[in-house]
């Protein structure tokens, strides 16, 4: 994995921020709204030629993660998951073991 150090990592984003916060309402265990503010980057990441950007968000008072995964191909998903208590760089190899690899998405 490689942690890409750019500190305008989050203007290089797959999908619109807003778009990007519609779909963790939707994810949300509450169906929140949620602002740009309630998010606090953490990583930038690339793993296995897919690449990451992860912050922290609270959810019903649970810690969690709210990502975007960009596959190489050009595709992209967003996603919400509590932490698990893993840090940003585990969080983005147990997406890219569990949910990728295991759906066969590339």
């Amino acid at each position: 994995m490689l942690i890409i150090d750019d500190p305008h990592a989050e203007d290089a984003l797959p999908f619109l921020r807003q778009e990007v916060l519609e779909h963790l309402g939707y994810e949300s265990l509450s169906q929140r709204t949620f602002r740009w503010d309630d998010l606090k980057f953490e990583v930038l990441a690339e793993c296995s030629d897919h690449r990451y950007w992860i912050w922290s968000v609270s959810d019903d008072e649970e810690e969690s993660y709210a990502f975007v995964v960009k596959r190489p191909q050009g595709g992209a998903t967003i996603g919400l998951m509590g932490t698990s208590g893993l840090s940003p760089s585990e969080f983005v190899e147990f997406v890219q073991e569990n949910l990728i690899e295991q759906a066969g998405v590339s």
